[in-house]
């Protein structure tokens, strides 16, 4: 570390002792100075801001009727992913959702329920988690986007769990890398 600062600073005073003179300027007598030449504004694009306003769990739809326990799996790894992690690290942007070292007693909750117990599982998001609606700016209307990877289980051979083949990608597919554009 001490190397990496000894060479930074090499560096800064390798550019300060290339600097030189500063050029004179052309002062010709009598003639005006030409006014340089008028420069665009370049603002960048105001960026959506995302509004996140505290609710009850009353506010969602379907809240009492809903299946908690079909979102346990996802949690559980969502979590599984959280405690490898630093404890002081910031989960989400701006640590939006706190630091690793929040989610530990919540993860914990959540790998001793059971996902049959919808009732207590329920009970359990409504004691350890806060719901927001989310909003562009406070507008009604909004854009969200979602990525779906979708995971196959296969085997090399014909058997009851594998009967169904995957062919492999055919020869006249088109893909596009979306990056290029």
């Amino acid at each position: 570390m001490r190397f990496a600062g000894l060479l930074a600073a090499a560096f800064v005073l390798t550019l300060a002792a290339c600097s030189g003179e500063a050029p004179k300027e052309d002062s010709t007598e009598g003639a005006p100075a030409e006014p340089p030449p008028p420069q665009a504004e370049t603002t960048a694009p105001e960026a959506p801001a995302l509004l996140l306003t505290p609710v009850g769990f009353d506010a969602l739809p379907d809240w009492t009727a809903d299946k908690p326990g079909e979102a346990l799996p996802a949690l559980l790894k969502s979590c599984g992913r959280l405690t490898v992690q630093p404890p002081e690290r910031a989960v989400g942007p701006d640590g939006l959702a706190g630091t690793v070292a929040d989610w530990a007693i919540p993860c914990a909750a959540l790998a001793a329920a059971e996902a049959q117990d919808d009732t207590a599982l329920r009970r359990l998001l409504e004691e350890h988690f806060r719901p927001f609606a989310v909003s562009n700016a406070g507008e009604a209307a909004g854009l969200f986007t979602g990525y779906y990877e979708a995971e196959l289980q296969g085997t090399r051979d014909p058997s009851a769990p594998g009967a169904t083949p995957l062919y492999s990608v055919p020869p006249d597919l088109v893909t596009v890398d979306l990056g290029r554009f």
